[in-house]
């Protein structure tokens, strides 16, 4: 084959052109260099003669030894074959005393005469101003027609290198590009005896900041931080891997400093407009490991805390490295631990609160893995969540769940409705409603017995949209829990938007329960809501019989922890059905039983508050009793108050063993309690015990029950019993303050529950709000009557229907007490009276507290001991 000749005028304009190039043919097994450009000598810095001659006899020479058989192999395969030529090589350069990085592009052109040449583009990664006159259209401006149509695809490749290599933001490489230079790049770094590090970096905030001043103004913070990045890297050691990630390849000499400098600048481009950065940093000394997947750790590192408010940068260290191998194994295996059934459902119970049986079950999975032991499911499940596929799992556990009911029922063990924790990303990713729906129905169970647990990240999502799923849900026949509420900031709007059936309390208020009484008091207050609004409650976390305590005490319906059990198999219930834990199942007669049980409201808003009772007014206790037969009671809940009251009374810890309290019938008070808990029974109405004097306690105390429920299992009755209480000290008796103690109680506090009359609506007490009516002169004339409870219905002997919205001169024939000169009277000083008067009439004492309400000329009145 003849050596191709170019013209002298077509190959003068080729030579003098700036692009780095060299033209080539295979002659005889042999590349032979026919024209070099002065953009390629003076990359190489050698005259054209001294170019050719070295690339016609030593092609390679200065390569460095790693590369050198590798680029030359895909040379000669290039000039032989044709195809693409694409390769990234270190050469030694004796004019920068270093090792320089070049990428070499070349493609087969066939000229008129059908001679098939080869021509190559060279770039040096390391000067970013040659890419730049590279990069420029105009170098190929001057090509003459002829040249056009057999090199003009010098032009073309040009484009390609553009857009097949960089970014068309930025202008830096694209994720494809960055790892070929960065592969070279470390290799040199090591080759100085440096360490190479890849540093990863996000900025923080980046769709708000789209959102707050526009996309066009985005792009612009994005090319000023790529600009800060070619300042202090050359630009082929940075990369765009597209959004608002970059990546860099350096020596990680001073990178601490390097970094904090861009930092520092990053807060004055863009004219102020900017964002904090997030850095993550890769040291290459973890052994030899692909360049990709040393991107993939600074990642990592930069990702530890994605919400970070300010500039900071994080190392990838051995932590990370090994949740990263988890990960990779998670992933690996999941489908084959799916398929095998490494993973497995264990079950912990969740125990009522007042008896401390068995009412649920939560299903946790656990990944026995053959070769790993056992995986928990933090080591797996945020790894699944991450890729998406969480929902194969959530599905995959609903089937374990029904096989081991069937597997519970043919052993004979009481089936109880079991949990099963529902990922945010099962509503993404199929339609999770109809899949859980159809298994459930399949298995021919009651959809009652499996229950969906949400996180609260889940109401985050489009919240219409999740509010239809739980409403199909519902319809469906679920129950739905809120786990882990408190662990977010938002939770209160979520009770109000979404409609739950339970709250499950995050366990760290349990985890700081030793450590501060913010703990107690939120807890408490979130129980108290929650029953207002006629939600459930449930506490994870239990692990002390003090915590136990005191949640009892609080009212928490549910309980779950250590305290009672942790998970175990399916197998190991039906080996010992809890028993080992000493633990029994809640029936299902009994469990309607115990839910109206757990939400009965022990709420004592008013016993942190004085009302001028000075040192004698103990509280209110209210307390919810079990008798299994006269002179038998056994105590489900109760509030602190009833607590302390019954240890002075009986000088007994409540809490000790059963609970239960053979009663003395030589005790007053007990025999008030029962008589009163006898007749209550019967009559399935409040009853009052009186004042009663305790010698012993140094109490007088007040005693209200009322029938609850009958346990439909040993036939006993519930009740609840509200205790009033006032010390008396030395020869001083005060009889007369438990009676204007309790009205105190039950008054209206209208800046507490102003637009609730019916919460004192079955009160142990007469109660009743009316408005004052003036003459013209002003003077109090008689009272409107507003609202009445069924107790003062029962006093005044008059239905409800007649008294409210009646006078009560036109209803009430006795007025031989001037009410409406005592309302005025309340009314003109601006705070409540409590006294007694005589009724000749019925030749008793009525004690009554009024008070001024925040409606205009309205008062609360409220009556004990008048029935």
């Amino acid at each position: 084959m003849k050596e191709y000749h170019f013209e002298d005028k077509n190959r003068r304009i080729l030579e003098s052109l700036n692009v780095p190039f060299a033209i080539y043919q295979y002659i005889d097994n042999r590349i032979v260099t026919l024209l070099v450009s002065d953009g390629f000598c003076g990359l190489i810095h050698l005259s054209r003669e001294e170019a050719c001659l070295l690339m016609n006899s030593d092609m390679f020479r200065g390569t460095h030894p790693d590369d050198r058989q590798r680029v030359s192999n895909q040379a000669n395969s290039f000039a032989r074959d044709g195809g693409v030529y694409d390769v990234v090589y270190r050469v030694w350069s004796v004019f920068h005393d270093e090792y320089r990085i070049i990428h070499a592009q070349g493609r087969r052109y066939v000229t008129r005469d059908g001679t098939a040449l080869s021509v190559v583009q060279y770039m040096d990664e390391s000067i970013h101003s040659d890419l730049a006159r590279i990069r420029s259209g105009d170098l190929y401006s001057n090509l003459p027609p002829e040249l056009e149509s057999e090199f003009g695809e010098l032009r073309l490749s040009d484009l390609r290198v553009k857009e097949n290599y960089y970014d068309h933001l930025t202008g830096l490489p694209n994720i494809g590009y960055f790892l070929k230079l960065a592969e070279s790049m470390r290799s040199m770094i090591k080759e100085r005896g440096g360490v190479p590090a890849i540093v990863a970096f996000d900025l923080t905030g980046m769709k708000q900041f789209n959102g707050k001043y526009g996309l066009e103004e985005g792009d612009k913070l994005m090319m000023a931080f790529a600009d800060l990045l070619r300042h202090y890297f050359s630009n082929e050691d940075c990369a765009r891997f597209g959004e608002d990630h970059f990546a860099v390849c350096t020596d990680s000499r001073d990178i601490e400093g390097v970094i904090g400098s861009i930092f520092e600048d990053m807060k004055h481009v863009n004219g102020g407009k900017s964002l904090p950065v997030r850095a993550g940093i890769y040291l290459d000394t973890y052994g030899q490991v692909e360049i990709s997947v040393c991107c993939d750790r600074a990642k990592i590192a930069c990702d530890v805390d994605r919400t970070a408010l300010r500039s900071r940068f994080i190392y990838y260290d051995q932590k990370m490295m090994s949740e990263d191998i988890n990960r990779t194994y998670v992933l690996n295996n999941f489908n084959r631990a799916l398929k095998e059934k490494w993973i497995r459902a264990f079950y912990q119970p969740i125990v009522r609160g007042f008896s401390g049986k068995i009412c649920n079950e939560e299903a946790l999975a656990r990944w026995i893995d053959p070769e790993r032991g056992v995986i928990m499911p933090g080591e797996f499940i945020p790894v699944l969540e991450d890729a998406k596929v969480i929902y194969k799992l959530d599905l995959y556990m609903a089937d374990r769940i029904l096989e081991d009911f069937a597997r519970k029922k043919e052993a004979g063990i009481p089936l109880v409705p079991v949990s099963l924790n529902l990922s945010r990303y099962d509503f993404q990713y199929c339609d999770i409603v109809s899949e859980i729906d159809l298994r459930v129905r399949q298995a021919g169970l009651d959809p009652s017995l499996l229950i969906i647990e949400l996180t609260e990240s889940v109401t985050g999502q489009d919240r219409d949209y999740i509010r239809k799923q739980m409403r199909r849900l519902h319809r469906a026949g679920f129950k739905i829990w809120m786990d882990d509420f408190g662990s977010g900031y938002s939770s209160l709007n979520v009770l109000q938007d979404f409609d739950f059936d339970l709250i499950k309390m995050d366990m760290k208020f349990m985890s700081g329960f030793d450590k501060s009484r913010k703990n107690s008091v939120i807890l408490t207050k979130i129980i108290e809501m929650a029953m207002e609004l006629g939600v459930d409650t449930l506490v994870e976390g239990v692990e002390t019989p003090e915590q136990y305590r005191f949640l009892k005490t609080v009212g928490c319906d549910k309980l779950q922890g250590y305290q009672f059990a942790k998970a175990i198999s399916v197998s190991r219930i039906i080996e010992f059905n809890w028993g080992k834990f000493g633990l029994d199942y809640e029936s299902a007669e009994e469990a309607e039983y115990s839910e109206k049980i757990g939400r009965a409201s022990l709420d004592e808003p008013f016993s942190r508050v004085s009302y001028g009772l000075g040192r004698y007014y103990e509280g209110t206790g209210v307390a919810i009793l079990e008798c299994s037969g006269f002179g038998h009671i056994r105590l489900l809940r109760c509030n602190s108050i009833y607590h302390s009251m019954i240890t002075r009374i009986y000088d007994i810890d409540l809490y000790d063993g059963t609970m239960r309290i053979k009663v003395d019938d030589d005790n007053a008070i007990t025999k008030g309690i029962s008589s009163a808990i006898a007749k209550c029974v019967h009559l399935e109405e409040w009853v009052s015990t009186g004042n009663i004097s305790i010698e012993k306690a140094r109490l007088v105390v007040n005693v209200n029950v009322r029938r609850i429920e009958k346990n439909p299992v040993n036939d006993a009755y519930s009740v609840i019993l509200v205790m009033s209480a006032a010390r008396f000290d030395g020869n001083e008796r005060a009889e007369g303050e438990a009676s204007k103690g309790a009205p105190e109680v039950f008054k209206l506090v209208d800046s507490e529950y102003p637009d609730r009359p019916d919460f004192y609506k079955d009160l142990p007490v007469a109660y009743a709000v009316a408005q004052l009516i003036r003459d013209e002169g002003g003077q109090p004339v008689d009272l409107k009557i507003l609202f009445v409870n069924e107790q003062f219905c029962k006093m005044a002997g008059i239905s409800r229907n007649t008294l409210e919205g009646s006078s009560y001169s036109s209803v009430v024939d006795n007025h031989e007490v001037n009410w409406p000169a005592l309302a005025h009277e309340v009314l003109s000083a601006g705070r409540s009276m409590t006294d007694i008067r005589y009724k000749r009439m019925d030749d008793r004492s009525l004690s009554f507290t009024i008070s001024p309400s925040s409606i205009p000329d309205c008062c609360a009145f409220t009556f004990v001991n008048c029935i």
